[in-house]
């Protein structure tokens, strides 16, 4: 019976089910784009070649400057596929087209912002991860200053 079938939810990293526009309005303020989204009919093909852009600091090849039609959006936006396919994930993201995301469909949307804020997961874990190590072996760090009980005393005047 299909009733009796779970409901597949995709679930963020800390358990709660994975809202796609709070995740992208998250990864809008993490790469400093002053925009918000509060539907997913928001989403626009540049403002994903804007977060691809600034979440990896690239400059993707291929870009219409100053796109105008459904197609010159669609492009741009399956630049922004292609290099996260192919440089970041190391996937085949044929799932997900620029011709879909210039369409406004939700679910293709939807897969773009849940592999976008998983790569920001995976991003915000490194960044920590290295600051915690460069701070292990940082000779400048304040517990390898001593305390100020083990400073000297000044001496009596």
């Amino acid at each position: 019976k299909m009733a009796d079938q779970p409901t597949l939810v995709p679930v963020n990293n800390t358990g709660e089910p994975f809202d796609p526009i709070v995740a992208v309005n998250k990864l809008l303020r993490y790469c400093n784009l002053h925009f918000s989204c509060l539907s997913l009919a928001d989403c626009t093909p540049t403002m994903f070649v804007n977060i691809v852009q600034r979440m990896y600091r690239c400059f993707l090849v291929g870009l219409v400057q100053n796109p105008r039609t459904l197609e010159e959006h669609a492009q741009n936006c399956q630049c922004a596929i292609d290099y996260l396919s192919w440089e970041i994930v190391g996937l085949n993201l044929d799932h997900i087209s620029g011709s879909a995301i210039a369409r406004g469909d939700p679910v293709v949307i939807s897969h773009l912002i849940e592999i976008l804020s998983g790569l920001y997961d995976d991003l915000v874990a490194d960044t920590e991860s290295t600051l915690s190590s460069w701070h292990d072996t940082d000779p400048f760090a304040a517990s390898d200053l001593g305390s100020a009980s083990s400073a000297p005393t000044p001496a009596p005047a």
